[in-house]
């Protein structure tokens, strides 16, 4: 009898309440992917102008909303406060940013972009509005809305959720008190 070739199962895991686990259906894994993707192609093109990812985040949040003090860039990069700090010396170094002392509080620091900063965001800004698009194509504008709001919503939840770690519990905090006194 001659051999048939079966076909390989979709790998599973069975978790403790018996709904199948499949890793190309997991959302950050799906993310994961994408965002990997568009990174390498990305990080391709952003090599001329001497742009890697992390300059790119800083540069596109200070070109769309304007100075930026550290912390808030670092929250709104994804970007660790130490690895942060050492990106932005490097930046402030090829004139692509600068760093001033905010006025009213001498322990704030504001990140600016500089003219050659600012010049560089835009040449590069139409290469990475192209990946959006090649990301959506086939997407009528309305899903487009729809999948953008409900990504938003998704990072909302993860936003609270990473906030309400961050912050120490009642108890924490009056034991925190108690030994201060």
């Amino acid at each position: 009898m001659p051999k048939t070739k079966r076909k390989r199962a979709s790998p599973r895991i069975e978790g403790a309440d018996d709904v199948a686990f499949v890793l190309d259906d997991f959302f950050p894994h799906i993310i994961n992917r994408i965002t990997s993707r568009i990174r390498t192609d990305f990080e391709a093109e952003a090599k001329r102008y001497g742009i890697v990812i992390e300059r790119w985040r800083v540069m596109v949040c200070l070109y769309t909303r304007g100075p930026q003090r550290i912390t808030t860039l670092a929250e709104l990069t994804s970007i660790e406060l130490p690895t942060m700090s050492y990106l932005l010396q490097r930046m402030a170094r090829d004139k692509l940013i600068t760093r001033e002392i905010a006025s009213g509080d001498g322990r704030i620091t504001v990140i600016n972009l500089t003219k050659h900063g600012l010049a560089v965001t835009e040449q590069i800004l139409p290469k990475v509005r192209r990946y959006e698009e090649i990301a959506f194509q086939g997407l009528r504008p309305s899903e487009v809305r729809t999948l953008k709001d409900q990504l938003k919503a998704v990072l909302r939840i993860f936003d609270e959720l990473h906030r309400s770690h961050r912050q120490p519990t009642k108890r924490a905090a009056r034991a925190g008190a108690a030994r201060r006194t």
